[in-house]
Parts: C-alpha cells; structure tokens; sequence
C-alpha cells in the first residue's frame, strides 16, 4: 500500500511540536541541574551547556519560522500567479465570446495577451493553404505589423521561424543571450526589425494543416516556455472560425451570389433605414436590364449571367455598393441619398454610358421621396416609371419579339400586384387565348396566345383590331365573320363596359371549334384608361 504524503502543513505542525518538546526539556533540564549543582563547577559546566543548547535551539527555531515564511511566500506567489493566469485566460475567452459579430474583439484579447507576456506587440496570424489570409496586431496604431513579414516574404526573410511554424513547433527567442539554434538569416532579420524576443505558438486542425498562430514580440519577462499563449491559442482558433462562418453566413443572407450587390433580403431590411431619413433628399432608381431573355435564349445563361455581372459593377460604379441592390433576376434598386436632381441625371447619363460600351441597355424609373411618402410609395412609383420606359424603349426600337417578351413580363406584374382576382375568375382550363387591349391605342399585350396568333401579332406591329381581322380572314368560318368584324368596334365595346355590361360574342372556326370571346375591364378601367382583357374560350361540341 501507499503511504499516505503528509500535507506541508502537518509537516510544519509536527516540526514545532518536537522543538516545544525539546525546548521544554532544556528548561527541565537546567531547573533540575541548577537544584542539584548549585554552586560547584559541575553545576556551572552543566548549565552553560544547557543555555548553549537552548540558545541554539532558539536560533533554529528562528531560521526555521524564517524558513517557513518564505515557504508560505512563495506558495502565495504560485498560487496568485495561477489565479492570475487563470484570471488571464477566462478574460481572453470572454473577450473572443463575440468575436463573430465584432472581430475588433480580437485585437482586444491581443492586447491581453500582450499584457500577461509583457510583450510591447502581440499578433494573430490566420492561414489558409500554409499562405496569411489575415493579419491582427496590437497595438493597430504602431507599424508593429512590418516586424513580422508575412507571406512568401516570411519563408524568405524567417527560414528557420517558418520552418518551425509550417511544421507545428513552437518557437521562443531571446536575441540578447546565446541562440545557437538561431539561424543567421533569421536573426539579421530580427535584429534589423528592432525584434529582441519572439514567442510564437502554431495551432494546427486534425489533418496537421496549420490554421493560425498567436506571438508575441519584444518581451520585458524572460519567459521559459510558451505555456501562456498555448493556453489561450486554441481559443483564437475558434474566434477566427466563428468570425469566417459569421461572415459567410451574413454574406449568403445579404449579397447576391453572381452579382455581389445587396440582394432581395437586405434590400426588405434597408428600407426601415431609408424610411427614417429625414431632412435628406432621397431618390429611388428603379432599374432593369432589358434584353436578359432575349440573351439567355439566344446565347446561352452564361451571357446573360456577363450582363447582369456587368450592369451589376456598372451600378456599383456609378452609384456606389451601399445603398445598389439586385431584387430579381433583371431587375435592380438604387438610392441616392442626398443627391440634387442634376447630380443624379448626371449618374444616370454615366451609367447609360457605360452600358453602351457593351451594348447593353436599362430601362430606369425615378422617384423621389417626399415628407409624406412612404418608402413603398417611392419605390412603387419608379417601379412605374421604369415600366413606361421600358415599353417606350421598345416601341423606338420597333422590334416586336423584344416588345412581346416585355409584354409577358408587364402581364405577370399586372396578374401579380393589379388584377390577380379578375384573372382568377377568368382564365378557365379551356382557354384559347388571352390578351390585354388598350381601345385607345389598340396596342396589346399577349398573356396567352392561339395557335399561329403569335406571328399575326407580330405582323400587325402588335396592333390587336389588326391582327384580329386578319385572324377572322384566316380561321373565322365564313358565316361568321361579317357579324364579328361588327362586334371589334371599339366604341360599342367600350360603351358596353361603362355601363357595365360585359360584351360577348359567339363564333365558329374554319374547323368547327366553337368559341366563346368575352370582353372584361381592367380594375382601373376609365374613359380616359380603356384597358380590357379579352378572353377566348373554346367552348363544347353541340
């Protein structure tokens, strides 16, 4: 069995009690020799002898309480540089705590870490493939960060410090004493940097891939071993793990992936801070890319990707990364906050300009906020804006295709946000083909078409009477096509609808196919806004 180690302090309990019991002894002793001997020499002899004795008894019970004193000294000393230590490393970990939404933090716990070494500078290397992705320093201010040469420059200039870093060992230099194991180089190096100590600590993952490493320079305390910064490297480590998934988290969630403008989410986020703007112009730039479809059905996506990649750092360009936002897959969003009118006709002008390099183009509505608008106002009224500019654009280009793919897109906005109940209580599963009219300008808009109509359309300029009549010559049956050239008046039909009739005509195709044709306003429907919907349905055999 093993023997119980007594503790130090029974150890000091038990020294006292044999000195108290030796002491006591002496005493009995001369009070005893004293009786005996009185006066004759023996007497004498003996009691110089016993005073001699408890004189030294007295100076060994001096040195050992002085002994014991310093022992206590010293184990407080241990013990409250332990606490401290301890006190050290809780401070650094509460430091890094939230490292992730606040990497300042870790040049804060930098600093703590300076403090316990006593060094002037500390430092975080973070590596990604054996090559310095991030550089932290305390103190930021000084040009501390030149001591230490990072990338290439570092295997170059520090061989033997490299060496020992790439292959997880750790390194600790006093250049002031004798280094053998200090290569030349490395110490010219050092020395020429004004460096006179260096501690470093690697941190290396599971597969021995080196991640980071933590050091210190110029160190007041000659330190033995590195035991201070391996104690806190690990919790480094882990702030600059949570730092990069922090930020490839906030990345995912608030950038667009092809682009890198803001996307959708942060845009829905910003608006509160737009809204709060007071006593600031504000401008909102509703902006789409026109041709998108047209490149990716032609080209192929990657050329419709170049585009949007290059609008993209053309609105970056133009009018900065902060407040430019990719909403939808052509679409984007620009504010101008506290811009004059002529300073934003100015970027708009730029902007064009650049895109004309590549041939590209963008339809752009502006709005700008006023005290009472609400941010959603602003933006739904560029959003509008943006719209007429495009079809203006494609009307002045006469290119049809272009102006149908428009078209599309306007109706599923319009079915979306303006009429989703009219067309949900129109379009049935048999439908034939349904069309968007504005009897004032008889200009149409496709949302489904018949068979062979499309290239009628096309033919007509997109002009719906047009087309139409064109439609009855071809695949109306002769009966009747006099009776339904009648009912394409514009201004019966019209009269109809203000009324609140809903005109209807029944006719017969060349093969047969009965067809129902039915005649709806648009919600916003007004004698100065004629827009209608016009639905053919294919009815059942009689």
């Amino acid at each position: 069995m093993k023997k119980e180690k007594k503790s130090p302090d029974k150890n000091i309990l038990s020294t006292l009690t044999l000195i108290g019991i030796i002491g006591i002894c002496l005493v009995i002793s001369s009070v005893f020799v004293s009786r005996i001997f009185p006066d004759d020499s023996v007497g004498t002899q003996a009691r110089a002898v016993l005073y001699t004795l408890t004189g030294i008894e007295i100076l060994a019970l001096l040195l050992y309480f002085a002994g014991v004193l310093t022992r206590v000294r010293t184990r407080a000393a241990q013990q409250e540089r332990r606490l401290a230590e301890t006190l050290y490393m809780y401070d650094v970990q509460q430091t890094l705590f939230d490292a992730h939404r606040s990497p300042r933090l870790i040049v804060s716990a930098l600093q703590k870490a300076a403090d316990i070494l006593t060094a002037e500078s500390a430092f975080l290397l973070h590596f990604d493939r054996n090559s310095i992705q991030e550089f932290y320093i305390w103190p930021p201010e000084t040009d501390n960060e030149k001591k230490i040469p990072s990338g290439e420059g570092m295997r170059r200039t520090l061989p033997q410090v490299s060496a020992l870093l790439f292959g997880g060992k750790k390194a600790l230099f006093y250049l002031d004493g004798h280094v053998p194991a200090l290569d030349d180089r490395d110490r010219a190096t050092l020395e020429e940097n004004n460096v006179h100590s260096l501690m470093l600590v690697p941190v290396v993952d599971s597969t021995g891939r080196l991640t980071c490493a933590l050091g210190g320079i110029n160190m007041k305390h000659r330190w033995t071993d590195s035991g201070l910064l391996e104690c806190v490297a690990r919790d480094f480590q882990m702030a600059l793990t949570n730092v990069n998934y922090y930020r490839l988290i906030h990345e995912m969630g608030t950038l667009d992936v092809l682009t890198g403008l803001k996307n959708r989410n942060c845009y829905e986020h910003s608006l509160a801070e737009y809204t709060a703007l007071k006593d600031t112009s504000l401008c909102c730039l509703y902006i789409d890319a026109n041709g998108l479809h047209e490149l990716n059905n032609h080209l192929g996506h990657a050329a419709g990707d170049e585009m949007l990649m290059f609008v993209s750092n053309a609105l970056r360009t133009i009018f900065g990364n902060d407040h430019a936002y990719r909403i939808g897959g052509d679409e984007f969003i620009a504010f101008c906050c506290g811009c004059s009118q002529e300073e934003v006709t100015e970027r708009i002008g730029k902007f064009h300009a650049l895109l004309d390099e590549r041939a590209y183009h963008a339809s752009i509505g502006v709005a700008w906020k006023e005290d009472s608008a609400s941010i959603h106002a602003v933006v739904s009224a560029a959003e509008s804006r943006m719209y007429e500019a495009k079809r203006q654009y494609y009307q002045e280009k006469g290119d049809v295709s272009k102006a149908r793919e428009m078209n599309q897109k306007l109706e599923q906005i319009l079915r979306e946000k303006r009429d989703a109940d009219t067309f949900l209580s129109i379009i049935s599963d048999y439908f034939k083909g349904v069309f968007i009219v504005d009897l004032n300008t008889d200009d149409a808009r496709t949302i489904y078409t018949p068979s062979g109509f499309a290239d009628t359309l096309e033919q007509s300029n997109c002009k719906f009477q047009r087309a139409f009549l064109k439609y009855i010559d071809t695949k109306v049956h002769p009966d009747c096509q006099t009776s339904f050239r009648s009912f394409l008046n514009y201004e019966s039909v019209g009269k109809m609808l203000l009324t609140g009739n809903v005109p209807k005509y029944h006719y017969r195709e060349t093969d047969g196919t009965p067809v129902s044709l039915t005649v709806y306003p648009a919600s916003d429907y007004t004698e100065q806004k004629k827009e209608t919907f016009w639905l053919l349905e294919e009815c059942q055999r009689t």
